[in-house]
């Protein structure tokens, strides 16, 4: 949605099909930040305006907006520092010039276990197994930071609904065998296991329209 000129528009030119998985994130912090819990950070933010710095993986990447929409649900001024290399945000977060962010969990996990830096909240719906501690957006009093990056299936615009209702259908079943939930496991993703063409449609069509919201409302220019 930040590129000028996109070679394709998804609303327009593909078909949902069926999401197989969500990618649960957590917001962090670096070692220079004091606080503990998601509230505290969200207080010593305000004390700062304009002087918390996070990182992210590029302009219009997911963990640019899962930030921007925790930012922008605690109403705080902060400054976005894209990397094009997570190794460059990590040094650069250990060294203490960037504050925070809102990473994949597989991301950011190995940074957690090794204490280099604190996970203060999970933006899923529930708490993740790799977490168990840390509460969700909404226990930790901001629901409207809840955001999870979804994966899916899409066909080109036309197909015939009967097939893609078949292909909803086998990708569904291969989505359900045990291996291939022990799989998406592994990688910290959920599987998705009762997605139809018409759920998956539903939410790409109000994520689409969650994104152009935030995108104006945080003033972000296409590229």
């Amino acid at each position: 949605m930040l590129q000028e000129k996109a070679p394709y528009r998804p609303l327009r030119d593909g078909m949902p099909v069926v999401q197989i998985a969500g990618m649960p994130s957590f917001m962090g912090v670096a070692p220079s930040v004091p606080a503990k819990t998601l509230q505290e950070f969200i207080a010593y933010a305000k004390a700062r305006p304009g002087q918390l710095n996070f990182a992210s993986v590029g302009m219009g990447s997911i963990a640019h907006f899962s930030t921007e929409i925790l930012v922008r649900a605690a109403y705080l001024q902060t400054v976005h520092v894209p990397y094009k290399v997570l190794g460059d945000a990590w040094t650069e977060m250990f060294a203490g010039r960037v504050h925070f962010f809102v990473f994949a969990a597989p991301a950011a996990m190995p940074m957690v276990r090794d204490g280099r830096v604190r996970a203060l909240a999970v933006n899923s719906p529930k708490r993740i197994p790799a977490l168990p501690d840390v509460p969700t957006v909404a226990e930790a009093g901001l629901p409207a930071a809840e955001h999870v990056a979804w994966f899916g299936f899409f066909a080109p615009a036309g197909t015939p609904k009967h097939i893609v209702s078949k292909l909803g259908a086998d990708i569904t079943k291969v989505v359900r065998d045990p291996d291939s939930q022990e799989k998406f496991s592994r990688q910290g993703a959920e599987p998705v296991l009762d997605s139809t063409p018409e759920s998956f449609s539903k939410l790409v069509k109000e994520e689409y329209v969650r994104y152009d919201k935030l995108i104006k409302e945080a003033g972000l220019k296409q590229q």
